[in-house]
């Protein structure tokens, strides 16, 4: 018999729906998915409800990964789409469901080109291509698929906004603080949801004829789910920056029949701070912002384990780092850097949000210098180990 999980929010799953709202198509989770989910739905003709169990919607992540956007197009930026999902499909061993990384190739670059005209363009913002992908080793191959929302073509900009009132002009039925208790199958097929508004405090049930569609992300803030399915992330694992990804919409679809992939993946970046004499298994911290981060862990600085050894290729992607040392004392590293290291950061080409300058999230080197300096306490018996949080 299939386990049952109870709910992850201590809901009432046996509770009364104290009344029914019928609509085409339920979206749950109104980040970066359930904001363009719902979007589609709505202009494919279907009444659309959209609830999220937050006050306020969560578009964390602002690079945007596409093939064959027109701001790719403009910038020059061409990239096989076949040798990208080979590509993608090797690097995980082919561990995936290569049909969704055809899908999500096919149609990337319409939904970006969409959210550049409908959401972008009438603020005055665009999408910036981000043609530098830096391929210097075949183990490491990279694709330039980053697209960057921004005004200025020098700095991010935050589009929720946007997204929020082109959602209301359109008539999408957005209903925030309204939280999953878990999925009504009928006849072999899902066709609703049993909800509860937190603010009234009180349950209802949404029928959706057309169908529902998750969008409510992982399980990283969910410590007992994390020991269940992938008890080896808590111990490469020293923060949580995703607080809202608690499991609800996984473990709703599997009590109606849902198949979860018996392996797990994380993803893991290498910028944690652990007090010295921290065991890993004693942190695991949820936090909503970049507390006790260290953006400077991911360059390529001399990088030991506990007992002093050096132990891989600093250079290697953030993933890979982390792996290494999951396999050294207390899966912990230290790492090792001269005061001229401002002069170094200059001199390594880094990609993704660790880089400095655009796209990335230290705007120059001087709030580089800034961030690692308030981050570091400045005494001996305060210095801190490297690692990383969840993302």
């Amino acid at each position: 018999m299939t386990k049952l999980y109870d709910n992850v929010d201590h809901l009432d799953t046996n509770a009364s729906a104290t009344y029914t709202v019928e609509t085409d198509v339920l979206v749950v989770g109104a980040g970066n998915a359930g904001m363009e989910a719902a979007a589609a739905a709505k202009e494919a003709g279907a009444n659309t409800i959209l609830i999220e169990k937050e006050k306020t919607i969560n578009l964390m992540r602002v690079g945007l990964a596409s093939v064959g956007s027109r701001a790719q197009k403009a910038a020059g930026v061409t990239i096989n789409k076949q040798e990208l999902v080979e590509s993608l499909a090797a690097f995980a061993q082919h561990n995936v469901d290569q049909r969704l990384l055809e899908t999500w190739a096919d149609n990337s670059g319409a939904t970006l080109d969409w959210l550049e005209e409908k959401v972008l363009k009438p603020h005055g913002a665009h999408l910036r291509a981000e043609a530098d992908a830096m391929v210097t080793n075949k183990a490491y191959q990279a694709f330039p698929t980053e697209n960057d929302p921004t005004f200025d073509d020098q700095s991010f900009t935050s589009y929720g906004d946007w997204f929020l009132e082109y959602q209301e002009e359109h008539g999408v039925d957005l209903r925030f603080e309204t939280i999953l208790v878990n999925l009504i199958k009928e006849a072999g097929r899902v066709t609703g949801a049993l909800v509860k508004d937190l603010v009234k405090d009180e349950y209802y049930q949404i029928k959706a004829k057309k169908g529902v569609i998750l969008t409510t992300g992982g399980y990283s803030a969910n410590v007992e789910l994390l020991k269940e399915w992938n008890p080896l992330s808590l111990k490469k694992n020293v923060y949580n920056d995703s607080p809202r990804s608690n499991g609800a919409g996984i473990t709703s679809a599997l009590n109606v029949g849902a198949i979860r992939d018996e392996e797990p993946a994380e993803t893991i970046f290498d910028r944690g701070l652990v007090p010295v004499g921290k065991k890993t298994e004693d942190m695991y911290y949820q936090t909503a912002t970049y507390d006790h981060w260290l953006w400077i862990g991911s360059y390529p600085f001399l990088k030991v384990n506990l007992l002093g050894e050096r132990f891989a290729n600093e250079s290697v992607p953030y993933q890979f780092i982390v792996n290494a040392a999951a396999k050294e004392p207390g899966y912990l590293y230290a790492m090792i850097w001269d005061d001229d290291y401002a002069e170094t950061l200059e001199k390594v080409h880094i990609l993704g949000c660790a880089r400095y300058g655009f796209p990335g999230y230290m705007k120059n080197k001087e709030a580089f210098i800034a961030d690692t300096e308030q981050a570091l306490p400045h005494t001996a018996t305060g210095s801190w180990n490297t690692k990383k949080n969840m993302g």
